[in-house]
């Protein structure tokens, strides 16, 4: 007896994998192995042998046609299902390159996309079929510039109703509204939100780190209590009362020029009233001035 009959006596290679279950017993995957052209089973139960720490089953066969296909072990009690293989999810793997891996759901679009660029994407599509478009979320070791991809690492959501996006740029969310997104990540139209480290020169005084928009066409916030604003190194009642005594400063100075233009008007030289009103809004100003300096926020309840 030769070797390869000794190979062929023990092993059977392309075997179709007719269906697999979970033994309720052991809780072991078992399969049905045979033919799937004519349906026809040669082996029952046999072991579903895999690496350490990962199970997966293959998706049923088509009627009369493909299946997902096996290297068996063969035993005097049950056979031992050592490799499979299944040509039907080729498609799914994309553009598979040297030094990358794909792990997919046989039967489903749902598939993790380990890349060569270091970057992993979890993806699927918006119905689990193959048309589908495509809902991602993954994280890489570079991100986008307008000079192109820079080391730095990222997290990415994408679907086809808008994503976001996190970077050495900041933090990105884009809505898209209505149409596909531009190649550079801009909104379409619409609602964006983008915040991160501040592109312009601090004022004098402060030393801003951060900055941020939102832009949106309708805005509501909805709080039992909103706090605006920080302390800057000051007391913030302390801050808000001198701009406010400085605008009313200014309200008094304008008053006053007015007072003089009516007066020049008129002939008479005064304002019926202003002396009353410059005294009410100078003491208005020098309470708020001389306010208690321990407040840390600024807050205002909703109703």
């Amino acid at each position: 007896m030769q070797l390869r009959d000794v190979v062929g006596f023990l092993f059977d290679f392309g075997v179709d994998v007719l269906g697999t279950v979970l033994d309720q017993v052991t809780g072991v995957i078992v399969a049905q192995l045979g033919d799937a052209t004519t349906e026809a089973p040669n082996s029952k139960d046999a072991e579903w042998w895999q690496h350490a720490g990962f199970a997966s089953r293959p998706a049923p066969p088509v009627t009369g046609g493909a299946a997902c296909q096996a290297v068996i072990f063969r035993r005097p009690d049950r056979d031992v299902v050592i490799a499979t293989r299944d040509t039907r999810g080729t498609s799914i793997l994309g553009n598979l390159a040297a030094g990358e891996a794909c792990l997919y759901a046989p039967g489903a679009q749902g598939r993790l996309n380990l890349k060569a660029d270091g970057s992993a994407r979890a993806q699927t599509t918006d119905d689990n079929t193959p048309t589908g478009k495509t809902v991602m979320a993954g994280i890489g070791s570079f991100y986008q510039t307008a000079q192109g991809p820079a080391k730095g690492g990222e997290w990415r959501v994408y679907a086809p109703w808008g994503g976001q996006w996190m970077d050495p740029t900041g933090w990105h969310l884009r809505m898209w509204e209505p149409g596909p997104p531009s190649p550079s990540g801009a909104p379409a139209t619409g609602t964006y939100i983008d915040f991160g480290p501040n592109p312009f020169p601090a004022l004098p005084g402060l030393t801003p780190l951060s900055a941020g928009i939102i832009s949106v066409d309708s805005l509501t916030l909805d709080a039992a209590s909103l706090t605006i604003g920080r302390d800057n190194g000051l007391s913030d009642s302390l801050l808000q009362s001198h701009l406010t005594s400085v605008q009313l400063q200014l309200i008094t100075t304008a008053l006053a020029s007015l007072a003089t233009a009516v007066g020049a008007f008129t002939g008479s030289g005064t304002f019926p009233g202003l002396p009353a009103v410059q005294t009410q809004i100078m003491t208005a100003a020098t309470a708020m001035a001389n306010l208690p300096t321990t407040s840390a926020t600024k807050a205002t309840t909703a109703t």
